[in-house]
């Protein structure tokens, strides 16, 4: 053999195991995903969901299986669809999160805290109700809140706007307080 006929061979090797494992699905790809309410997983091939129980087909052991439908959160399956069926009794929020944001109205949940800054926030424009309206405002608070390092917002101000055939409209105003003081002098900056 030259080396031509060698490295002819060669690339032919390549590009056959390359077409081998792009086109060879994966037993993910070929199967179910049921989450479990606990973090675990299990592939498996989804029968039928009962009232009470799960029955599938367990990847690759292929042995029939059931499940209460209690310790399922959602199962993903391999054409992409989701189907939730408990949500979770709680979530893990990192701490510096907006989600970990707490609005409040009593000082004494802001004591031993520094002051961050003033927030202010309002509703969007197209709020489909008042209640759409103040949840997106607490949302906008609670996000310009951990932007600037806060972890509580003391709300001084919380007022619907907009009457009978008018948008629904919200706007909120408050003191951010963080565990660490500002470097900066923009503690009584509005943000």
């Amino acid at each position: 053999m030259n080396k031509n006929s060698k490295h002819l061979i060669r690339e032919k090797l390549i590009l056959f195991v390359l077409a081998f494992f792009l086109f060879t699905p994966s037993i993910a790809q070929v199967s179910d995903t049921i989450f479990l309410l606990n973090r675990k997983k299990i592939l498996a091939k989804v029968g039928t969901i009962g009232g009470t129980k799960v029955f599938y087909q367990s990847v690759p052991e292929n042995e029939s299986k059931e499940i209460d439908r209690k310790q399922i959160e959602k199962i993903s399956y391999k054409n992409g669809r989701r189907e939730v069926l408990n949500k979770p009794v709680f979530e893990e929020v990192d701490a510096t999160s907006w989600k970990a944001v707490i609005l409040t109205d009593k000082m004494s949940d802001c004591e031993g805290l520094y002051k961050r800054g003033i927030v202010y926030a309002n509703s969007s424009a197209g709020s489909r109700n008042m209640k759409a309206a103040e949840k997106g405002t607490i949302v906008k608070m609670q996000k310009k809140t951990a932007n600037i390092g806060g972890i509580i917002v003391l709300v001084t101000k919380s007022q619907a706007k907009g009457g009978y055939g008018d948008m629904p409209a919200w706007e909120m105003e408050g003191v951010a307080f963080g565990y660490e003081p500002r470097a900066d002098s923009l503690a009584n900056k509005r943000y």
